[in-house]
């Protein structure tokens, strides 16, 4: 993530959708080669579910985006300073209508596909209760974001609410919030089982988390991705955010995805922060990045 496409800003623009009644079932849907990965994996999940903005984009249609985006980011207001670096309050209007309006959909925080999102599954046989498997999601995240964010300096949790931390490091003095907000036990019901493995699309029973049900309500809420952009604005330091997610994701196992929406967000201290190189969702595992882009 170049320096120049971090910002931060006050009051994304945000497009609100009207709250569904009844949460639309996820079933299983056949692979389809006519689809992107990444559109296949989301297809098992809510994330396509419920008037979901996410779709499949054609490389013209980035392209598109990114010189819109790079338009609004040229004529921005930069009379804003942040840590010594300038903030764009982007005007996006010239990038609500490129690919049929798909960019002001994905912008609409209020659906899941426009939010970050781990999509896990765990092979159901090896745990003896949800709770087991709840201990194993959430000790072997905690591991491997440590280890991910002991590169940048000191690692520290800081409960943030009762039963809930976040993770932070201390450069030089200065703490800096990488987000990442999880549980410290486990909860029954947090995980939802069921007979179908993504990994292997096949029928093996599973325990699921942020797959067959959307984890908005703090309720239902176990555990989220950590996020580099404070930390890239704050200490002026480049973080590329694919190569970020990329290194997160190759030391978990199969069965972790992590989903990135298009421009993601970062918030604390009423601030957010934006990242405007990201101009697609994508979906990271094993330290791959599969975007959604119509396969040619």
């Amino acid at each position: 993530m170049n320096m120049k496409t971090i910002s931060a800003m006050i009051g994304m623009m945000t497009v609100l959708s009207g709250c569904v009644a009844k949460p639309e079932p996820v079933n299983p849907v056949p692979f389809s080669d006519k689809n992107s990965y990444a559109l296949n994996i989301a297809n098992q999940t809510v994330l396509t579910r419920n008037d979901s903005p996410l779709k499949d984009f054609t490389q013209d249609e980035k392209d598109e985006i990114t010189l819109a985006i790079g338009r609004a980011q040229s004529g921005g207001d930069t009379s804003l300073l942040f840590g010594g670096l300038k903030l764009l309050t982007l005007d996006l209007t010239g990038v609500i209508d490129v690919a049929g309006g798909a960019v002001s959909n994905l912008a609409d925080r209020s659906h899941p596909a426009g939010s970050f999102h781990w999509l896990i599954e765990v092979d159901a046989k090896e745990f003896p209760s949800e709770e087991d498997a709840q201990d194993y999601i959430l000790e072997t995240l905690d591991k491997v974001t440590v280890e991910q964010l002991s590169k940048y300096g000191s690692v520290s949790k800081k409960s943030v609410r009762e039963g809930f931390f976040t993770y932070k490091i201390n450069q030089d003095g200065k703490e800096v919030s990488f987000g990442g907000l999880q549980r410290d036990r486990s909860k029954q019901g947090l995980l939802v089982k069921r007979n179908y493995q993504i990994n292997s699309n096949r029928n093996i029973d599973t325990y699921t988390y942020g797959i067959s049900k959307s984890d908005h309500l703090l309720n239902n809420y176990l555990v989220g991705p950590v996020s580099p952009l404070a930390f890239a604005v704050e200490s002026k330091n480049d973080v590329d955010l694919t190569e970020f997610y990329k290194e997160l994701t190759s030391k978990l196992p199969k069965g972790f995805y992590l989903y990135i929406p298009s421009l993601p967000q970062y918030k604390v201290d009423k601030i957010t922060y934006t990242d405007y190189a990201e101009v697609l969702p994508a979906i990271y595992s094993q330290g791959k990045k599969y975007e959604f882009i119509k396969p040619e």
